[in-house]
This record gives C-alpha cells, structure tokens and sequence, in this order.
C-alpha cells in the first residue's frame, strides 16, 4: 500500500470511529469521590462519561491467609463457583444480559467484579444478590474441579519445580506463619 492510500485509509477509519476523546480528568485519583458505607466499609466512585459501561468491584476482606478461610477448606472455591447453579440459571441470565461476572480470592481477599452495560446495571446488580445468595452448587462442576486438583497434585509431584519450591517454602517460613500454608 502507497503512503498516499495508507493516509486516506487512516484519515476514513478516523471519520468512521469519530475523534477520540481526550482522557477525562475524572479518571485521576484526585477525581474518585469516597464516602463511608458502613463499619468498615468504603464506596468510591470514579465516573467516565465516555462509555455507557459500569464496572463494579466488591472486596471483601477475607482470603486464603485468613484463619475463617483455613478452616472452612476450599472455602475459595466455593466462592469461585457461586454462579454456577445446577440448572445454569445464573449463567444464563448472566449471557442474556451479557454482563461480565468474575468471583476470585486471593491471599488477602475475595473479589467479585462485574461489568456490564449502564442500562442493564439494576438487572445485573439483582443477578449479583442472586449469585452471593446461591447456595446450590453444580456437583458436575464440584466433581470436575475435584479431578482437576487431584491431576495438578499429582503432577506437581513428579515436577523437580514444584517438589524444590515447596521443600524452600516449609524450610524458609515457621509452621505458625500464614502463607505457609
């Protein structure tokens, strides 16, 4: 392609897709606003009239390091699969909607994130209550993620790796140190 045609190509995209906006002043930390939900717990909100997108992050202060979290094993897990109803209502409400739906943990917390379209943002915040509220986990899946584990450990131990890191980790931190576990 001629540097002439690359430019008109350029210049036809830019007509098409229209300017794009200059990063809204907003976006900075100096732009979120806070306020005080309840005990120990904060809202931020930080606005971007750009797109008619919302992305909603839930933390909730409670990870695998925690001690709540060590005795109710695989507690993460179970928060991994919430949506996940035997039936697979959720998962199709959440299709139909076309949301985003993400539930993880990590060390110190557990996260929901969700992302959707601003004029589906009631519908998808009752499908969140409905996710959180969800007591009725798909055993297929239970029966797939117990295989998978069963799998990953038992390659883990022929893995030199995995067996060298381990062996570092018992030797390097104290049996009442969290992240030992």
């Amino acid at each position: 392609m001629t540097r002439a045609g690359l430019t008109a190509l350029t210049l036809g995209l830019a007509g098409l897709l229209g300017a794009l906006p200059a990063p809204a002043a907003s976006l900075s930390p100096a732009g979120a606003r806070t306020w005080e939900i309840g005990p120990g717990t904060t809202g931020i909100l930080v606005e971007d009239h750009r797109t008619p997108l919302v992305e909603i992050r839930l933390m909730f202060p409670v990870g695998r390091w925690s001690p709540w979290f060590r005795r109710a094993r695989l507690a993460d897990e179970a928060f991994f699969m919430q949506p996940r109803d035997p039936a697979g209502r959720l998962r199709a409400r959440a299709d139909r909607l076309g949301v985003d739906l993400a539930l993880t943990t990590d060390a110190r917390m557990s996260l929901l994130s969700l992302g959707c379209r601003r004029d589906d943002l009631d519908s998808a915040l009752a499908l969140v209550r409905d996710v959180l509220a969800n007591r009725d986990l798909d055993r297929g899946e239970i029966k797939r993620r117990n295989v998978q584990r069963d799998l990953e450990y038992s390659a883990g131990e022929k893995n030199p790796e995995t067996l060298l890191g381990r062996t570092a980790h018992r030797a390097l931190l104290v049996e009442s140190d969290p992240g030992r576990a």
